[in-house]
């Protein structure tokens, strides 16, 4: 029905809006009993004369009196009821129920094809506002529900915030893309917004990560051979070497000293000194963290302080040249370091500071006698495991004043991560990702034969380039919308929309969408259908449409002025739940399963629904 409107006899054009209590029933165009006659029953006190032929311009007319105007002032004089038939028959039953294949296909659009944040630093996040908009039907409903993103080098850097919210037809809600990167790389991908009442809706983003310290600049967009190589061309060029007393005295009388006191990195023993005699007489030495004799004490590694730190001598050479490891069966151990023949394990808390010193060393100057890469595994493990501290971070400042170079590693701890091996040759490891739902629950409603598409998205958000193939269907009562479920290729952050048409009267529990991909475990993906119940319906009883729609969660309604209740009972009539029919929504997620009565009512309006949970 398009229009619908009463017109007083003798004016030419204007409609005044007809109440909807007015009209109770009618019945569909070419239904009618007879020639041109169909009988309405109306309320109040009003008699139907008949179907006016059928005019021009499909325009049906019907001449009516009527003596009670929904609590107007009274009108006698004749009126004409104007409409125009849909195209398609309608059942109307007693509140113009319209059930069917436009509760689930409303068109949802956003306002812009990617999202584009320009450059992001990873010190500061930033975000930019995408419109979902409804622009389907005037029943048609979409609540965002939840969201899924995907990890860029195993960071979740790219989130989306939205009001969790029922938008109707012609309205939209804004949503928040907001990244915080964590590498300054190009960043591109997809968010999926998962719309409580119908398909997948993908938001595309795209922006350049940035770091806030100018310093590393020159490593924007790089990985693997190329990052390291850059980083070793940073923090060499300009590189001051001292000498190795200069090096001891800016260490012990400020890089480690605190308050006059310097504290044993592996025994946590402290002492009171500034000067390397004060060291020597508290039996203070210097440690290099990758052994001296490894390189012939020769400079500018012997005194690059970034691997040098304050310890008790005999804590020293306990350590000697030892690999450090994780010591099962210590033969020594002293304030949490410990050590065995073969492996030393510093304390917890230096081990990450052990870790980065050696990590700056071989990439700084190399891994002299092999004496890194087999510690590699468990250096990076620290590394991890015990971030960078305040004190670690001041120390590097500190250094920077003296030597003219930092660690990049705790400066921006990830660079670890986009460089698979630190020596030798280095590319990173496959690691495919590949994203696609595991269960799509499926509208049901008996009364609704048309067809209707679902959509959902396979995400390639790994490293690996994915291929896809052999998508099928389990059921030829479900099949592939708008020339897809076709083999494809995805590249690393592409994605692949999937529409499956089905008929929201068809029980389709237990059945599958199963591919084939030539990366990830498992090989063969599936996704398992099942049916949840969705019911929609028009109620025109009020002063605006009340767009109802019920699923097995809540019952959400649209677009409605009338003050009042709505209400939900069992079969005895007893209220089981209740709001003001202004808020919107009704949570039934705790009713079991049975048969319900939904009531809305607003001063002398009413109306009344059965609906049913099964769970």
């Amino acid at each position: 029905m398009r229009r619908i409107g009463l017109k007083k006899k003798g004016q030419a054009t204007h409609i005044t809006p007809l109440r909807p209590a007015t009209l109770a029933a009618f019945l569909p165009w070419g239904s009618s009993p007879g020639a041109g006659c169909t009988r309405l029953a109306l309320s109040g006190k009003s008699t139907a004369v008949g179907l006016i032929g059928k005019p021009r311009n499909e325009l049906i007319v019907v001449h009516f009196k009527n003596e009670k105007h929904s609590g107007d002032k009274p009108l006698t004089e004749s009126h004409n009821l104007y409409f125009r038939p849909m195209k398609k028959r309608f059942t109307a039953i007693a509140c113009f129920i319209l059930s069917g294949y436009a509760l689930f296909s409303q068109t949802l659009t956003i306002s812009t094809d990617t999202v584009n944040l320009g450059v992001v630093f990873e010190n500061q996040a930033d975000s930019a506002v995408v419109y979902v908009k409804n622009a389907g039907p005037h029943w048609s409903l979409f609540k965002i529900e939840s969201h899924q993103s995907f990890p860029f080098y195993g960071d979740t850097v790219v989130t989306a915030r939205y009001a969790l919210q029922t938008v109707g037809q012609g309205d939209s809600l804004p949503v928040w893309i907001i990244a915080k990167p964590i590498h300054n790389l190009k960043h591109k991908g997809v968010i999926l917004l998962n719309d409580a009442y119908g398909s997948e809706l993908r938001i595309p983003y795209k922006f350049q990560g940035r770091y806030s310290k100018s310093y590393y600049f020159a490593t924007e967009n790089k990985e693997e051979a190329a990052l390291r190589s850059q980083l070793n061309t940073i923090i060499s060029t300009g590189f001051t070497s001292l000498s190795y007393n200069s090096a001891r005295d800016e260490m012990y009388a400020d890089l480690d000293n605190v308050g006059g006191t310097v504290t044993c990195v592996y025994t946590g023993r402290t002492a009171s000194f500034t000067t390397r005699s004060g060291a020597n007489s508290n039996s203070f030495n210097c440690e290099h963290t990758f052994p001296q004799g490894f390189f012939n004490e020769n400079l500018p590694m012997k005194s690059d302080i970034h691997h040098l730190f304050p310890t008790d001598v005999a804590a020293n050479s306990e350590r000697g040249n030892l690999p450090f490891g994780v010591v099962g069966n210590p033969s020594w151990q002293v304030g949490g370091s410990k050590k065995n023949a073969s492996t030393f394990e510093p304390r917890n808390v230096h081990k990450g500071t052990v870790a980065r010193a050696m990590m700056y060393f071989v990439l700084r100057y190399q891994d002299y006698n092999n004496f890194f890469a087999p510690q590699e595994a468990i250096l990076r493990q620290w590394h991890n495991q015990y971030p960078p501290s305040t004190s670690d971070r001041n120390r590097n400042d500190g250094i920077y004043q003296l030597q003219n170079n930092r660690n990049p590693f705790v400066d921006y701890p990830q660079f670890a991560a986009r460089i698979t091996n630190l020596v030798g040759t280095t590319s990173a490891p496959a690691q495919p990702g590949l994203y696609v739902v595991d269960t799509v629950q499926l509208p049901y409603d008996s009364t609704v034969s048309s067809l209707v598409t679902y959509a959902l998205h396979v995400v390639n958000y790994g490293n690996t380039t994915v291929s896809l193939s052999n998508f099928q269907l389990s059921t030829s009562g479900l099949s592939f919308a708008n020339a897809t479920g076709a083999n494809a290729v995805l590249a690393p952050r592409q994605s692949l929309k999937i529409e499956v048409d089905f008929q929201p009267g068809t029980n389709y529990n237990g059945q599958t969408l199963t591919f084939s991909a030539n990366a990830g475990n498992p090989s063969q993906r599936t996704v398992y259908f099942k049916n949840g119940s969705f019911v929609f319906f028009d109620v025109t009883e009020f002063e605006q449409t009340l767009g109802i729609r019920i699923t097995q969660q809540e019952i959400t309604w649209h677009m409605v002025k009338a003050l009042g209740q709505m209400q939900v009972l069992d079969m005895q009539g007893r209220i089981l739940k209740r709001c003001a029919i202004e808020e919107g929504g009704l949570a039934i997620a705790d009713l079991p399963a049975g048969v319900y009565i939904l009531n809305a009512a607003s001063n002398a309006q009413s109306f009344s629904q059965k609906f049913v949970i099964t769970r």
